[in-house]
């Protein structure tokens, strides 16, 4: 049962990167096999997948006699929802640290206090995006990001006789304390939900 939810969560991972490419606008296959990152076999695979659940759907364009992929946002569950929200504000993070580059009145060492905390926020969304995959997924992460000798360790790390979490949550916002401490998948999507729209409003009016 294990495997099959770790397997059923990589087939979701693939689809969610063409729901996020589509979320910019309709693309062409060529265009999602750009953005994605996926082959062909795989890509078509999906693609289908989506089609099927009424979540993409194939639009005619008369004047070029070709097609577009367009995303029926609508169809879309909550974890999708959530996990596009997460897209959009990683590009929005990188895009910033982009244009601090390039700005040359930003010295080297600020630029370089500004890139490290861009890099600490992109690892919170994807600490953020992590709690809504199953334990075999959230292992492989750790083991990726942080190393194998810190996952194998992390009995030692986090021993009987020692309360961590609750200070690691404390740093966060009440929002991202309530995404940590759901009780299910569903109300981790939902609280998420809620904490990546307001996130969203506020860099509107900034």
């Amino acid at each position: 049962m294990e495997i099959f939810t770790y397997q059923k969560w990589k087939k979701r991972e693939s689809e969610q990167r063409i729901i996020n490419a589509l979320n910019d606008g309709d693309k062409r296959f060529g265009n999602l096999l750009k953005l994605t990152d996926l082959s062909k076999p795989v890509l078509g695979e999906r693609i289908k997948s989506l089609t099927k659940q009424g979540k993409i759907e194939v639009v005619p364009k008369i004047e070029t006699r070709r097609f577009v992929y367009h995303l029926v946002y609508e169809s879309l569950d909550d974890v999708e929802k959530g996990l596009v929200l997460l897209h959009g504000l990683c590009n929005y993070a990188v895009g910033c640290l982009e244009k601090f580059a390039k700005d040359s009145s930003i010295s080297d060492k600020e630029y370089a206090s500004m890139f490290m905390e861009g890099i600490l926020i992109l690892f919170n969304f994807g600490m953020l995006k992590h709690t809504l995959a199953p334990k075999q997924v959230k292992e492989e992460w750790l083991k990726t990001i942080l190393g194998l000798e810190f996952s194998r360790r992390m009995p030692t790390l986090f021993p009987e006789n020692r309360t961590v979490l609750p200070y690691l949550i404390d740093g966060m916002s009440p929002k991202e304390q309530a995404i940590y401490k759901s009780k299910d998948v569903k109300e981790a999507a939902n609280r998420l939900l809620e904490h990546l729209n307001m996130m969203i409003e506020k860099l509107g009016k900034e």
